[in-house]
């Protein structure tokens, strides 16, 4: 699997294998239109919210991912966008 970069969770934790507060993550993917693809607690693959990361059933308000080191450009363009729509 090729490795985009490592994104930090910053949220309430949720799930007993999905997301935890303010631990670092391997990004193995994602798209334009805002997913990342990550390697979750469950040590499988699962594709998040860029913005907005939360279960999908809406059990959680969820969080928010922290850029720790991206290896790809379009990984860095896409975290580029969200910034500036702050």
């Amino acid at each position: 699997m090729k490795l985009f970069g490592k994104l930090k969770y910053v949220g309430k934790s949720f799930g007993a294998v999905s997301l935890t507060n303010n631990k670092i993550y391997d990004c193995v993917g994602y798209d334009e239109q805002g997913w990342v693809q990550i390697v979750d607690d469950s040590d499988e693959d699962y594709c998040y919210s860029a913005t907005s990361p939360r279960p999908l059933d809406g059990s959680s308000e969820g969080g928010k991912w922290e850029p720790v080191e991206i290896y790809d450009d379009g990984l860095q363009k896409l975290f580029d966008k969200i910034s500036t729509q702050k």
